[in-house]
């Protein structure tokens, strides 16, 4: 249904539940498809869940990270992490994924709130 709702076309090669079964507990489901190429394409295509039906926005899709990747996370987390801390009182930094940029560390500006 999800892969119908982005308008896409991909072969599921397997489809199987994370972690332990456990009462009232969601557990995540790993969905590997066919080939790279088809993944790109369904995380290409995500946005067009935003105005969808209502059960897409209790999903949370990602694509699997290499232990290398984890670790340029990891990295970049506590570059960011010391950045904010001694930063600008203006500017928040964080880590960001893109497929086509990789893992980057994005400044943004802080939203300014309005005194009331």
């Amino acid at each position: 249904m999800l892969l119908r709702t982005i308008k896409v076309k991909a072969s599921v090669k397997h489809m199987y539940r994370l972690g332990e079964k456990k009462k009232l507990v969601n557990r995540p489901l790993k969905i590997v498809l066919e080939s790279e190429e088809e993944k790109n394409l369904v995380l290409k295509n995500l946005y067009q869940l935003k105005g969808a039906e209502d059960w897409h926005f209790k999903v949370r899709i990602s694509r699997d990270l290499t232990k290398e990747e984890r670790k340029a996370i990891k990295r970049l987390s506590n570059i960011a992490k010391g950045r904010n801390e001694k930063g600008e009182s203006n500017v928040i930094w964080c880590v960001r994924d893109s497929l086509s940029r990789g893992v980057y560390l994005k400044k943004t500006e802080k939203q300014q709130e309005d005194d009331v």
